[in-house]
């Protein structure tokens, strides 16, 4: 029985490696690991404060330098470095095939982190609608007084989903939904893995 799952098992582990190199450009640590990466999210708390931290210490090194302070120039562009990570929020995905883990990572000054998952347990694929409203003006040209007018931008996710951990890994996204549902269908295919085109909608965040 242990065999057979383990045959079952190895061959998920392939054919979800397959539908990852065909369809999300991974690269492949020596190590065996498949890593996906996802790029700057922007997505951390304080950004905000920290590209005027950065726009700070940018004056202020440059200051040091032009009057000859070098070495205090150099700390303060190291400095800027670490804010540009910070600011920026690396993330992605990465799947050791060899051990059956796959884990969703934060990546800060090459260093990466996550909680690994089993990855027997991620067996279903789906796509959710996430929605953005963004405050544009202010009408107070009607007869029922003052409301706000919001922009409303869509964008659709493919997660890669656990039940049993209750865990949700982002494995695409876009503003198209047909070139999420199409990716999904294919993936589905290649992977084996169980796909629903009901498109689940999030509720929208408010950008004020």
């Amino acid at each position: 029985m242990k065999s057979t799952n383990r045959t079952m098992d190895e061959t998920l582990y392939q054919n979800l490696n397959t539908a990852i190199g065909r369809f999300l450009k991974p690269k492949i640590k020596n190590s065996g690991i498949v890593r996906v990466n996802h790029g700057a999210q922007f997505s951390r708390k304080g950004a905000v404060v920290g590209w005027f931290l950065l726009l700070f210490f940018l004056i202020v090194g440059v200051l040091m330098f032009v009057q000859g302070f070098l070495l205090n120039g150099i700390i303060i562009f190291f400095l800027c470095g670490i804010f540009v990570t910070y600011i920026l929020d690396f993330k992605g995905i990465e799947f050791d095939f060899k051990n059956g883990k796959v884990r969703k990572y934060n990546s800060y000054m090459g260093f990466r982190s996550g909680r690994w998952h089993l990855l027997k347990n991620f067996k279903y694929l789906k796509i959710y609608e996430d929605s953005i409203l963004e405050k544009r003006a202010l009408d107070r040209g009607t007869t029922y007084g003052t409301f706000n007018i919001y922009d409303t931008h869509h964008f659709y996710t493919l997660f890669l989903i656990s039940d049993i951990e209750n865990c949700f890994i982002k494995l695409y996204e876009n503003v198209s939904v047909s070139r999420v549902k199409i990716l999904a269908e294919n993936f589905a295919e290649i992977s084996g893995l169980e796909y629903s085109d009901n498109i689940e909608r999030r509720r929208p965040e408010i950008i004020r």
